[in-house]
């Protein structure tokens, strides 16, 4: 599979996360979510739906994520 890197929006990555198994959900996936709250900055969300599980974590910088995303497999 490709080690592409998909940027989309808020509600694209909601849908991936609820149906990892869709076939138009799988690879890697990369947004900005705003965090609701004062004093919240937005966090990157990071999710590798190559296997179909969805793995999800929240990242402070672009670097990471993609250096997350890239690996070969996921991890919990």
């Amino acid at each position: 599979m490709s080690k592409e890197i998909y940027i989309v929006s808020p509600g694209r990555m909601h849908d991936i996360v609820l149906r990892p198994g869709d076939p138009t959900n799988a690879g890697r996936f990369l947004c900005l979510e705003k965090i609701d709250g004062p004093g919240r900055d937005p966090v990157l969300v990071a999710c590798d739906n190559t296997t179909g599980a969805a793995w999800t974590f929240e990242f402070s910088s672009v670097p990471e994520a993609t250096e997350w995303l890239r690996k070969e497999a996921p991890c919990g």
